[in-house]
């Protein structure tokens, strides 16, 4: 469970694959979560890369029978 935190948390705030073992977050999980070690960033990446592939079959699943898409964008810049 803590396995599945530590990559949502990556995914959610676009951390780096390493910030979990990083010295001040093992640290701080030393004392939070005794015991727990964070997965290291190649299990990280594995993992990401089979969930990019299980998300990306379902949306080509889902757009199937899609025959028109449109995407909308827009570009700004601070000055």
């Amino acid at each position: 469970m803590l396995d599945q935190k530590q990559i949502q948390a990556i995914i959610t705030d676009a951390r780096a694959f390493g910030d979990f073992s990083r010295q001040g977050m093992r640290e701080f999980l030393a004392i939070a979560v005794p015991g727990y070690t964070p997965l290291h960033r190649n299990a990280v990446r594995k993992r990401l890369r089979g969930l990019n592939m299980e998300h990306r079959h379902k949306l080509r699943k889902l757009l199937l029978n899609v025959s028109d898409i449109s995407f909308t964008t827009s570009m700004w810049k601070d000055s």
